[in-house]
């Protein structure tokens, strides 16, 4: 399972306000690499919520490449960004 952080989740929900399309951004693997788009969802897809409204799907297969994982924010001189967390980084006490 994929975890999602408050700021995350509220960053995703403003991108979705401000977009024409409202559809929720979706993680996919395209050529090995992990892609956020616009794309269809899936039955199968795993889906982070904020307020019980969705704002990040993954594929089966993103999902399952990023168990444990974190999606975050990170700070940027150009605003907040997201950011994928490791397990170890995104919980200190774990050795």
């Amino acid at each position: 399972m994929v975890t999602i952080t408050e700021d995350a989740a509220d960053l995703l929900a403003r991108i979705q306000t401000a977009r024409e399309n409202a559809s929720t951004l979706r993680v996919i693997v395209e050529q090995g690499d992990f892609v956020i788009g616009s794309t269809d969802p899936a039955q199968d897809d795993e889906v982070c919520f904020r307020e019980g409204e969705p704002v990040l799907r993954l594929t089966a297969e993103a999902a399952k490449a990023l168990t444990g994982f974190t999606v975050a924010t990170e700070e940027t001189p150009e605003g907040p960004t997201l950011a994928i967390v490791p397990p170890a980084e995104a919980d200190p006490s774990t050795p």
